[in-house]
């Protein structure tokens, strides 16, 4: 399959989507690449010839959030960016064609982000006013893509992502069902008006789960970054097969933000850095 059926079929497949607000904006799309595709995704599985880039919370450089209570354990996860200026991986020419067709459908332009703001405009205005009708305003913001795996022992705490983030898209890539309960449940705080900026990955006290987006072949979700957009990977109690494969896609402002608030006290010269710094070419994926 080429780039344009590719786009073609994910087009149709997000069109079609139902756009669930609640508990905050998502949307789970079951099969969601074409089965060709996907059967690639599993023969090409990058992890078996590449070991990845391991997180580490306490390295400065994978991300700007924080455990409240107990510390997440990155050192269980792995991942290859498609997003960095050099390449990740090792693997043979067949494989590379593929995951580089991969890597064009979602990064070479700004299709994709521009594909999510058709399903929901209303958050991108809402968030962004009329600037989300900018041009520039699609190549400012920065877009991350990378494979993940996650090995037995992980979990990700409850958090909302960093004010930052605009949206988040995740790719489930099992083999066979059967571990469904390894996917990213969806939660809401038992205490009401409890909101987060993101900044903080928290305990599970308090918690509860009100929806489950399984891990399953072929599954995939697309939320949107709010401050009571809870979620959170639970322990993972056995090892999985292919260790929690999967893919995620994120979009979201500059790393210094993206608006600027009126009557800043800040000089001519200064505000051009910002610009400048805004433009520049992003090489780190901002938060887990």
């Amino acid at each position: 399959m080429n780039q344009a059926d590719l786009r073609a079929h994910i087009e149709q497949k997000i069109r079609s989507a139902r756009l669930e607000i609640l508990p905050f904006p998502h949307m789970i799309i079951n099969d969601f690449l074409p089965q060709e595709v996907y059967d690639k995704v599993l023969e090409f599985n990058l992890f078996t010839t590449n070991d990845g880039t391991p997180w580490n919370s306490g390295s400065g450089k994978t991300g700007t959030t924080s455990r409240a209570l107990n510390a997440t354990p990155y050192q269980l996860r792995s991942q290859i960016n498609f997003h960095k200026r050099a390449p990740e991986f090792e693997a043979s020419p067949e494989v590379t064609e593929f995951w580089d067709m991969i890597q064009s459908t979602f990064l070479s332009d700004t299709w994709f982000p521009r594909t999510i703001f058709a399903k929901f405009p209303e958050y991108f205005y809402l968030r962004f006013g009329e600037n989300a009708e900018r041009d520039d305003f699609w190549t400012i913001c920065r877009k991350a893509l990378f494979v993940q795996r996650h090995k037995m022992g992980y979990d990700l705490g409850p958090h909302t992502d960093i004010p930052t983030r605009i949206f988040t898209c995740l790719f489930s890539f099992p083999e066979t069902t059967g571990y469904e309960q390894y996917g990213t449940a969806l939660l809401r705080h038992t205490t009401p008006y409890t909101i987060s900026t993101g900044h903080r990955h928290h305990s599970f006290d308090g918690f509860e789960t009100v929806k489950m987006n399984e891990y399953k072949p072929n599954n995939f979700m697309c939320f949107f970054k709010t401050v009571h957009a809870f979620h959170a990977v639970p322990p993972i109690k056995e090892e999985l097969p292919n260790q929690r494969y999967g893919m995620q896609f994120q979009f979201h402002e500059p790393l210094k933000g993206l608006l600027q608030e009126l009557g800043a006290s800040i000089a001519p010269s200064a505000q051009e850095k910002i610009a400048a710094k805004r433009a520049e070419p992003e090489s780190v994926t901002i938060s887990p």
